[in-house]
């Protein structure tokens, strides 16, 4: 169902018509295109990365489990002879200070809880220190995630928005995290 979702998008923005219509359904996009990030670690993740997508996205896994994905990604963009390089992009959910700590495994535990016994295990990760973060971000740019700042973390938990930049303002996260916002 994914790829005949995925190749009715590709067709809708190259102006082309769609099943159930014989005009084009969207005005041209330019380049003809959008940027699609696929996720997943499946071969047909793989392939969707290759077939229709500027890159692929790790949803949460830590570098160690992701790392060796994205190096997959990378080796199929190559084999294909796509041009220059997929875009590879993480998530890690974070939450910092005493006062959302609680908070941010209740929300976890709140969204995941239908994963059973792997939920435990997913309302742990959020990173919860400046520090954790500052080694995320470096262990991810080392391994070649090429991610702006806001792609890369998100707040866990039902609280006021937060402003990354403030998040990031001071201390070593932002030593980290300095490459990364100007890419």
């Amino acid at each position: 169902r994914l790829d005949a979702m995925l190749e009715t998008m590709t067709k809708a923005w190259r102006s082309e018509p769609v099943e159930g219509s014989t005009e084009p359904v969207v005005p041209p996009v330019p380049g003809g295109s959008v940027p699609l990030l696929i996720g997943g670690t499946s071969d047909a993740s793989v392939r969707r990365t290759i077939k229709y997508g500027t890159g692929w996205t790790s949803g949460g896994a830590p570098v160690d489990r992701a790392a060796p994905f994205a190096q997959r990604v990378r080796e199929a963009w190559r084999e294909a002879r796509k041009d220059g390089e997929p875009r590879i992009a993480a998530l890690a959910y974070f939450s910092l200070g005493d006062d959302v700590e609680s908070a941010s495994y209740q929300y976890m535990r709140h969204y995941y809880g239908f994963l059973g016994d792997y939920t435990e295990m997913i309302a742990a990760s959020p990173l919860r220190s400046a520090g954790a973060i500052t080694d995320a971000v470096a262990a991810f740019a080392d391994a070649g995630f090429l991610v702006p700042l806001p792609a890369l973390f998100y707040r866990a938990g039902p609280y006021e928005p937060l402003d990354p930049k403030a998040v990031f303002a001071s201390g070593d996260v932002r030593k980290a995290i300095g490459p990364l916002m100007s890419s």
